[in-house]
């Protein structure tokens, strides 16, 4: 009984006295996209920072689907090339980029290949991006193939 009362005791004292208020909250941010169906026959896809805390792209996920449909290969970044893209991502986005925070002002990219990646996002689809950090997600845009 001692023991439980010594257990209960440290657990509403360190609630009280705010053990874990070290916690970070995770990044909050506001991201516009477009996509834009390419001569080249792929899809490039820009994503602007427009405001808020200022992203690590090392610890940036990026997810994106088509109609509801993921793409085979998702963007990874920072990066300098990927497995069903054209090119290398731009902006942050771009493993050779010296700088890794991606802030309000900011546009990064990439283009999604033709032939290598599926579905192959078409006119007037809609195209949905996910970004999370650390496992949080930061923000959910979605925008029409114009």
């Amino acid at each position: 009984m001692v023991l439980i009362t010594v257990v209960l005791a440290t657990l509403v004292g360190g609630m009280l006295f705010g053990v874990g208020v070290g916690l970070e909250d995770p990044p909050e941010a506001s991201i516009s996209v477009e996509v834009e169906r390419l001569a080249s026959g792929g899809t490039q896809v820009s994503l602007v920072h427009t405001n808020g805390d200022t992203l690590d792209v090392r610890s940036l996920v990026v997810r994106v689907a088509v109609d509801g449909e993921p793409l085979t290969h998702q963007p990874a970044v920072p990066a300098t090339g990927m497995t069903g893209y054209n090119g290398t991502p731009n902006g942050p986005f771009n493993a050779g980029s010296a700088d890794t925070g991606w802030s309000a002002g900011e546009v990064a990219g990439f283009e999604i290949a033709a032939t290598t990646n599926a579905p192959q996002p078409a006119l007037g689809d809609r195209v949905t991006v996910r970004l999370f950090v650390d496992g949080h997600p930061v923000a959910v845009v979605e925008t029409t193939v114009s």
